[in-house]
Formats: structure tokens, C-alpha cells, sequence
């Protein structure tokens, strides 16, 4: 491997490549002591193996891909004019694309490390040995297959997962990353571009990690692949595709709206994230049907413990931070105003340090993440922004070890599925970026989802599933690894709303102050005032235009 820089290869069709393909380019360029050192085109007969964009030309690819922006063709020729290319050929045979004859100068003389190559699932022993961090391939857009998120739509799979690999002789890889996108089931353009720009970054994600000293995953050994073969749609396939996502559209229609409440339970919460079946809940019981409370979290003001939570009518859709003194009567009339702002305001995470207690709200609208201190529970005062430019949802702190660790998603960076993290000398800043940002790309456990809490020197955080619909529960994982450079957790719980509750239909918070909890629980209603509600939704999800959920 060089010793400065960390020079790659590229495998593709031409300098004209689908919008993705530029992006992922784009990408390693942007990634400091990487360079693309050359570019190898398939230089095939069209008619002798219909390799590279050409095999992707069918009438039902065309149908399916057409509106995909991620499929946009993007001429490069003008920043790829000073790369070197060589020719190369490219079988196709049984729905594969195995890479067979490469100059060995594209090895040799331009001295690359790895080398990418998009849309070939198999490659020679002579190829595949010769770069020293291999060659890696993308699972979701091989020969003769359907755009991402096809075969999980017809199955009814709630996840599209994709992946990045080594590959390995005798059909075997090495994986290098994995994700799990959701499967939108009204419309399956979101979910192709979804897989196809949230997996555009992977690459410059390894070579980070590789330069980090995080890159033993590699050389890690290879398993069995199961490839598929040639799964190029039937036209009965593709109807039945558009059949059910019209199916989903009428059913946006008929869902019932969220009406969405908190709930005490009085029990530390790494009590109730042991034993989430065995908990009593004191629920707050609203009178207004257009009203709805979500998002808890308890913080004390001058030794005294209020519950604060977002507060919504649907007439204006707006939210605004409400509270309640968790001493006595928790009743909805006690309820009283504590923050607004022009911006929408949600999730009041409270940071207690040093005597003082602070918020950090969700206000993505903002663009920034801000923290604000409290004075009394309806005067708050701002204190810094912690975090400029990053429309943060549902921002968490945590101190762990000797480094405060700021966890969030991001409005502009599938806010349901890539989770960020940032960290700290101080709560108040300077807040610095993890190395390799987003850390974490998984539907089913990305999302902030409530307090961290640290249990025998482990830190547990709650995060939301919500792969088949938003809110649906709360997923608990364990941390085991959180640095500068480095993260990993495992799923090891859940919190699920009780099916036969007054509040079935979704569960999304989880915090803890002391020996208390408090979460959210979801019952969804239709009535005329709801269904008017949910049409207007219909009709903006025909047009792939749905809005971000506010809870």
C-alpha cells in the first residue's frame, strides 16, 4: 500500500455514470489522502456480453429506473480528465458480471490499493490478489437485477439492506459495510435512491477507517455469498410492483391519525428496559382531538422535578414545548407553556451539570443544534449553539468516559436511518464531528429514541425503530465501542406498546430522571376531521412529497 496516500482504482462504463456512481466518487475525492488514481472502462462489444449501462437498457430496467434520480446520467469527463484510464473487459453470463482481463499496468504502474468496481459480483484470481486492499463491489445494482428495495416490496420486507464487499475467489466476499434502509412501500423511486446515495459514501467510509487504523475488517476471512444469478423482472412482476404501491397509497389514506400522550412510570430506567412487560404506566389523558403530546423528558429546576414534552395541535402543526409538575395531580390542565420559538420544537433533552440544568431541543428547522438553560420551567435562556449547520433530530448527551458524546440524526441526511455522533471536552462545546460520520446506517435502530444510561460501566442507548412505520417502538442497544474513530452497538432489548393498552399503535421515548420514566404511547384515530387530514397526506405521497413526521 502506498505510504502517504491511499490511491484507488474505478470499474464503470464511461466517465457518463448514473448520479450515485458520481456521487461515490465524489466522495473518496473529497477524503483527505485518497486520490483516484485511474479510471478502467469496460471497453466490451455491446452485443458480445451486454455489460456496464448497456445490460441495464431493458424495457422494464428503463420503466423502473427512469424516475430514480439516483440514476441521472452525470458526465465526468471534465474532473476525471486528468486520471489516467485503461480498457477492460467484462463477462456476462447468468445475470453475473465477472471482471476477467485487466492490464496489469492498471495495477502495477498506477500503483493502486483497492480498486472499486460497480456493479461486478465475480473477478479473476489474478485481479482480485492484485490490488492490496482487493476489490470492492456494491450488492444492490448488479447485472440483470431490479432497482433496491424491488424484491423486499413484492415480499412485503419492512428492510432493504445493501452491503460493500471484498471480493473473494470461488463467489465468496468479504463484507465491508452494511445497511438497512426502509422498504417505502408507495414508492419504490424513494427507496432505490434511499439504498443508492446512502450507500454512495461507503467507500470513502472504509478508506477513513483504513487510514484511522480501523481497517482489519478488510482482510477479515470470506463467506459464502449467495448472488442470485439473473433476476431481471418479468412484466408480471413490475405490475404487480405498481399494484402495490398504489395499495399503499389508499392505504395513507385510511390510517388513522397518531394521538400521541406520555406516560409516568414510577421505576429507574434501566429497570424498565430490563423488564419492559412488568411496568405500571400513568398516563396523561388529553380532552382535545386535534392535540397531541410526545417526546417526555424530566429535568429539575431548583430541586424540583417537571416533566417537559413537545405540544402540538394539528390546526397549525407546529410544536412548542409544554410542562408539567410531576408533584401531585398529573392531570392535562395543569398543563402550562415553557418554550416557543418561530421553529418547530420537539424532543427537550435535559442536560444536568454542575448544579444547572439545560435543554437541548429538537428545532431542525433551525439549521443549528442549540442549547438553552433553564431558569424556571417557562424561562429559558440560550446558551450556545453547540452544533452550526447540522438540522440535528432528536440531539442526546451523554457523558461517558472523559468525553461528553452528543447522538443524533440528520433532516437532510435520511433522518430515520444514518445516525451522527459528535463529542466533547465540555457540554457546552467545542462539539467535534466523529471521524467517520454517519456511524451507524440502520432503520431499525439509528434514530435517538430517548436517555442514555450507564449500567456496570456500559453505556445503553435507546433509539427508535421505525422500518415499518415511524415511532413503532423503542430498541435498546449496548455500546461497544465509542471513540474519536470508532463505534459499534448491538440491539440487545426492546420496548414494545402493549397491544391490548389504551395505546397500541406506537411507543418512540424512553427517558429517565432518578427513579423515574416517562415515555410515549400512540393510538391512532380516523374520524372526518383525521381522514381530511390523511388524504391531503395521499396526495402529496403520490408525488413522493411526504412529509417528515413531527413526533
Amino acid at each position: 500500500m502506498s505510504a502517504d496516500t491511499l490511491r484507488l482504482g474505478v470499474v464503470c462504463s464511461g466517465p457518463t455514470m448514473p448520479a450515485w456512481q458520481a456521487e461515490c466518487l465524489r466522495r473518496l475525492e473529497a477524503t483527505a489522502d485518497t486520490r483516484l488514481a485511474c479510471l478502467v472502462v469496460d471497453d466490451s462489444p455491446a452485443d458480445s456480453n451486454g455489460s456496464g449501462t448497456r445490460r441495464s437498457g431493458s424495457l422494464w430496467r428503463r420503466l423502473l429506473d427512469a424516475p430514480c434520480q439516483s440514476m441521472s446520467p452525470v458526465d465526468t469527463a471534465e474532473g476525471l480528465r486528468d486520471i489516467e484510464q485503461f480498457g477492460c473487459s467484462i463477462r456476462t453470463g447468468d445475470g453475473r458480471r465477472r471482471l476477467d482481463d485487466i492490464d496489469d499496468a492498471v495495477v502495477s504502474e498506477a500503483d493502486i490499493d483497492a480498486l472499486l468496481a460497480f456493479a461486478v459480483d465475480r473477478a479473476s484470481d489474478s485481479v482480485l490478489a492484485a490490488p492490496p486492499l482487493g476489490v470492492w463491489t456494491f450488492c444492490h445494482d448488479g447485472a440483470g437485477s431490479p432497482p433496491p428495495g424491488f424484491d423486499e416490496l413484492l415480499a412485503g420486507d419492512p428492510v432493504t439492506t445493501a452491503e460493500l464487499w471484498r471480493l473473494a475467489p470461488d463467489g465468496e466476499a468479504v463484507p465491508l459495510r452494511r445497511g438497512h434502509f426502509a422498504t417505502v412501500e408507495h414508492s419504490l423511486r424513494v427507496t432505490a435512491d434511499q439504498v443508492r446515495f446512502g450507500t454512495a459514501r461507503w467507500p470513502a467510509q472504509v478508506v477513513t477507517d483504513v487510514q484511522n487504523g480501523h481497517g482489519e475488517y478488510v482482510d477479515a476471512d470470506p463467506i459464502p455469498v449467495e448472488w442470485g444469478g439473473d433476476r431481471t423482472p418479468t412484466a408480471g412482476r413490475v405490475a404487480l410492483a405498481f399494484g402495490k404501491q398504489t395499495k399503499a397509497l389508499a392505504d395513507i389514506a385510511l390510517q388513522g391519525a397518531a394521538n400521541w400522550t406520555v406516560g409516568v412510570v414510577d421505576a429507574p430506567i434501566a429497570e424498565v428496559a430490563a423488564d419492559p412487560d412488568g411496568i405500571e404506566v400513568e398516563w396523561l389523558q388529553l380532552s382535545e382531538r386535534n392535540r397531541i403530546v410526545a417526546d417526555p423528558f424530566v429535568a429539575p429546576v431548583d430541586g424540583n422535578p417537571y416533566l417537559f414534552f413537545e405540544d402540538l395541535r394539528y390546526d397549525d402543526g407546529k410544536g412548542t414545548i409544554s410542562y408539567l409538575p410531576l408533584d401531585g395531580d398529573r392531570r392535562a390542565d395543569r398543563i402550562r407553556p415553557a418554550f416557543e420559538t418561530p421553529y418547530h420544537l420537539s424532543y427537550p433533552y435535559p442536560v444536568v451539570h454542575e448544579g444547572r440544568t439545560y435543554v437541548v431541543p429538537e428545532m431542525a428547522e433551525s439549521s443549528d443544534v442549540t442549547m438553552y438553560e433553564l431558569h424556571a420551567p417557562d424561562e429559558w435562556e440560550r446558551v450556545t449553539t453547540l452544533v452550526a449547520g447540522n438540522r440535528g433530530i432528536d440531539p442526546t448527551i451523554v457523558k461517558y468516559g472523559d468525553r461528553w458524546w452528543l447522538f443524533c440524526t440528520r433532516l437532510d441526511d435520511l433522518p430515520q436511518t444514518n445516525l451522527y455522533v459528535y463529542h466533547a471536552p465540555h457540554p457546552t462545546g467545542e462539539w467535534v464531528p466523529h471521524a467517520n460520520n454517519p456511524v451507524k446506517t440502520d432503520v431499525r435502530s439509528a434514530r435517538p429514541a430517548g436517555t442514555p444510561w450507564v449500567d456496570d460501566g456500559t453505556l445503553y442507548r435507546p433509539s427508535q425503530y421505525c422500518a415499518d412505520g415511524y415511532g413503532k417502538k423503542v430498541v435498546v442497544n449496548r455500546i461497544q465501542t465509542l471513540t474519536s474513530t470508532a463505534f459499534a452497538e448491538r440491539r440487545v432489548g426492546e420496548l414494545a406498546p402493549d397491544p391490548e393498552g389504551p395505546y397500541p399503535d406506537g411507543l418512540h421515548t424512553l427517558s429517565g430522571y432518578e427513579d423515574v420514566t416517562v415515555i410515549d404511547g400512540n393510538w391512532s384515530v380516523l374520524d372526518t376531521y383525521h381522514a381530511r387530514r390523511r388524504l391531503q397526506l395521499a396526495a402529496r405521497a403520490a408525488l413522493g412529497r411526504l412529509p417528515r413526521r413531527r413526533t
